[in-house]
C-alpha cells in the first residue's frame, strides 16, 4: 500500500490507495483528531472535520488540491464536536449524519453558543490547566496539560466566528454513495457513542473507523457502550479489510484493532470485578495497567481515571 506523507501545519495527509486519504490530526491543535479526504470519481467526500474551521478550511484546501474538486459532501463520525465543530468550512458541501447522532449535536450548538455569550467558563478551565501545569513534576502530566491548553487557547481564539452546522441529511442503518471512481458504504453502530458512523470503502480494504478506533492510545470511554464497542471490533477483526484509519492515532491494522479490544475487555473485566464486591471507584482506581497499556495509562492519567469512573458509574446502574 502507497503511503505518500505530505505535511501541513495541523495535520498531514497518508495516501491510502490512488484518490484515497486519511487526515492524521497534530494533538494540542483544534485538529487533533483524524479526518479523510475521498476522491468518488465524479465528487469528492470529506470525513469530520476536526474541532474548528481553521484547520477544517485547510482541510478543504487539501481536498480540492487532491481531487480536483471541493468537497460536495462531509460525513461526521459522530457526535463530539472535536470532530465536526469545522463543518463551517465546507458550505457548499452536503453534511450527512445519523439520526440520533445529529439530536446529540444540537446539544453542542447550545453549548457553544453559551460560551460566545461568556467565554469566562473556557478562560477558567485555561487558568486552571495553566496553575495544575505550574505545579506538575511528571513529564507525561506535563506534556497532556500543554496539549491541552493549547487546545483551549485555539478555540477560545476561534471561538467569536464559530458557527456549529448541523447535518442536512440523515439516515438510519446504511448509506451508500455510488460515484463513477468508488463506492463508500457509511454504517451506524453503537458503541463509543449511542450512534457512530463508520466508513466502509470495499474495493480498496479501508476502513474510516471514527473513534470507534484509537490507536496506540487510551480510547475515550465516557459516553460508550462496551459491550457493543468490543462487538464491533470483534467484527473489523473478521473482515477482510486492511487498513483502519482511527479518530486519535496512526493509521492501523488488524493488530490495533485487537490490542484496542484488548484494553477495553482488560478495563472493563477488572471494574466489573470492584463492582461486585462492593468496593469504592477509588479501588478501581487504583489498578495499574500491565504493558502495553501501561505506558498508555501513564502518559494519560486522566483519561484512565475518566474511564475507571465512567464504567464503575454504569456498572453501578446496571446493578440496580
Amino acid at each position: 500500500m502507497n503511503r505518500r506523507r505530505m505535511d501541513q501545519r495541523t495535520f498531514h495527509l497518508e495516501e491510502l490507495a490512488d484518490g484515497v486519504f486519511a487526515a492524521i490530526g497534530r494533538r494540542g491543535t483544534t485538529s487533533h483528531s483524524n479526518a479523510g479526504i475521498i476522491d468518488l470519481g465524479d465528487r469528492s467526500l470529506v470525513i469530520d472535520t476536526f474541532s474548528t474551521p481553521e484547520p477544517a478550511t485547510a482541510l478543504d484546501a487539501a481536498c480540492e488540491e487532491r481531487t480536483g474538486r471541493p468537497a460536495s459532501f462531509v460525513v461526521i463520525t459522530h457526535g463530539h464536536s472535536d470532530h465536526w465543530g469545522g463543518n463551517q468550512a465546507f458550505p457548499n458541501a452536503t453534511v450527512i449524519a445519523s439520526t440520533l447522532m445529529r439530536a446529540h449535536m444540537m446539544d453542542m450548538v447550545a453549548w457553544v453558543r453559551e460560551l460566545q455569550v461568556d467565554p469566562d467558563p473556557l478562560r477558567k478551565e485555561i487558568a486552571t490547566s495553566q496553575e495544575t501545569l505550574a505545579h506538575t513534576p511528571d513529564m507525561a502530566e506535563r506534556t497532556r496539560l500543554e496539549e491541552v491548553i493549547a487546545h483551549y487557547l485555539a478555540l477560545l481564539r476561534e471561538l467569536p466566528t464559530l458557527k456549529y452546522r448541523l447535518p442536512e441529511v440523515t439516515f438510519d442503518a446504511s448509506l451508500t454513495l455510488h460515484g463513477s471512481r468508488r463506492t463508500v458504504e457509511l454504517h451506524t453502530v453503537a458503541g463509543h457513542t449511542r450512534s457512530d458512523v463508520f466508513v466502509v470503502l470495499p474495493a480498496d480494504g479501508i476502513v474510516f473507523c471514527g473513534d470507534l478506533g484509537f490507536f496506540e492510545t487510551q480510547p475515550f470511554m465516557r459516553d460508550c457502550d462496551p459491550a457493543r464497542w468490543i462487538a464491533w471490533l470483534e467484527e473489523m477483526e473478521e473482515t477482510t479489510y486492511t487498513a483502519f484509519v482511527p479518530g486519535h492515532g496512526p493509521v492501523g491494522t488488524k493488530k490495533d484493532l485487537t490490542r484496542e479490544r484488548e484494553y477495553l475487555e482488560a478495563l472493563v473485566a477488572h471494574v466489573r470485578q470492584v463492582a461486585a464486591r462492593g468496593e469504592s471507584v477509588e479501588s478501581a482506581l487504583a489498578l495499574r495497567l500491565p504493558p502495553p497499556f501501561a505506558a498508555w495509562q501513564a502518559a494519560e492519567s486522566g483519561r484512565f481515571e475518566a474511564n475507571v469512573r465512567a464504567l464503575y458509574e454504569r456498572l453501578a446502574v446496571q446493578k440496580q
